[in-house]
């Protein structure tokens, strides 16, 4: 890499340390519901902050204004309803059940609107060619968050919500969306099934969360949606090459003008809720192709991610490789070591996305 720096934005608001998700719930019965550990905190966020500041990345970025997403904005991809919902938290006492495994509470509403806001800002500033790219440090996180669902610590789908905003208000014709959370993003999927100006590209773990979702066959009813379910285990050779077989030659036929990156790092070997092996370099490797294929134009947001260890020497990563600048270690001092080697498994659940697209491309 060169000496010359990227404009890369940082979004960060304080109010999105506000939320309190509580205890995640499950039922093993329709009558029993049994509290589990809730990994998604606001020390994610000061975590990957602090490491952000003490590598001296953090001094290379642009901060970025907080800003509140209003009502409208957030009415570009949800109900009325579901907003509602959400909203009604504000009189909470604390952290109440909402949906499928979360809570909310006093401080959700406006860590909802403060992380929405927060991307609409981002995009805002990269559209109008201020920034090449920009990274927001928000949560809650918001892939699985349907337009009327909330589940799976999503309330509000920040990544959705910028992408329409990005459209209607900013000019932005072609959309792409890829997501290599470990989880699929169901509710970014639902959103754009059938929007053939949105390419969502998600690379997840087979047959994980949510069940039954996330399959390669579900494409939508415009085409655009691309689903690469990898076996459990895959480390960073099986990500570069879902991502140099599916993901970015979609994204090149596609042509965007304009790519999210929901970022989520629970891909990571030391993630309590994933089951994958990928380092922090191989989510350098991830950011270098998406950037490298979309030429510019690139807003990371934060999604999951629950290794206080090892996921902020993962989003330091994704951050150096937007910045252009050389990496800050040498190699990932919590990283598990997976396959080095592209295994039978990985090749064959690749050749299924591979047949798929050869029957149905994605075209610009």
């Amino acid at each position: 890499m060169g000496n010359s720096v990227n404009r890369v934005g940082f979004a960060w608001d304080d109010t999105c340390l506000g939320h309190v998700s509580g205890p995640m719930l499950r039922s093993d019965t329709a009558s029993s519901w049994l509290p589990t550990p809730n990994f998604e905190s606001p020390e994610r966020l000061l975590a990957c902050r602090q490491v952000l500041q003490a590598s001296g990345r953090l001094d290379l970025m642009v901060p970025l204004p907080p800003r509140r997403a209003s009502l409208d904005d957030l009415r570009l991809v949800h109900t009325a309803e579901h907003l509602e919902m959400v909203r009604s938290s504000e009189g909470f006492d604390g952290p109440a059940l909402v949906g499928d495994a979360i809570c909310a509470g006093p401080g959700t509403w406006d860590a909802c609107r403060a992380a929405a806001g927060a991307v609409i800002g981002a995009v805002s500033e990269v559209v109008a060619g201020r920034l090449d790219s920009a990274f927001a440090l928000v949560r809650p996180p918001g892939h699985h968050a349907t337009p009327d669902t909330a589940m799976g610590s999503c309330l509000v789908n920040n990544v959705a919500v910028a992408a329409r905003y990005a459209q209607q208000h900013l000019g932005a014709g072609r959309v792409a969306i890829v997501d290599w959370d470990v989880h699929h993003g169901n509710g970014t999927e639902d959103v754009f099934a059938d929007d053939a100006s949105v390419l969502f590209l998600s690379t997840h773990q087979e047959n994980f969360y949510p069940p039954d979702r996330g399959h390669v066959a579900d494409r939508g009813s415009a085409g655009t949606t691309v689903n690469v379910p990898l076996p459990a285990g895959s480390g960073d050779e099986g990500y570069f090459s879902a991502f140099d077989r599916v993901i970015v030659p979609a994204l090149r036929a596609f042509a965007p003008d304009l790519v999210f990156v929901s970022a989520g790092q629970d891909a990571a070997g030391t993630d309590p809720l994933g089951r994958m092996c990928v380092s922090a370099d191989g989510f350098r490797g991830l950011a270098r192709r998406v950037l490298d294929a979309a030429g510019g134009r690139v807003v990371a947001v934060l999604e999951g991610g629950y290794s206080l260890g090892q996921m902020p020497w993962c989003v330091l990563a994704i951050v150096e490789e937007l910045l252009g600048v050389d990496p800050s270690f040498e190699r990932d001092p919590m990283a598990i070591d997976g396959p080095t080697t592209l295994r039978p498994e990985e090749t064959a659940a690749i050749d299924r996305v591979v047949a798929e697209l050869a029957a149905r491309p994605v075209r610009s």
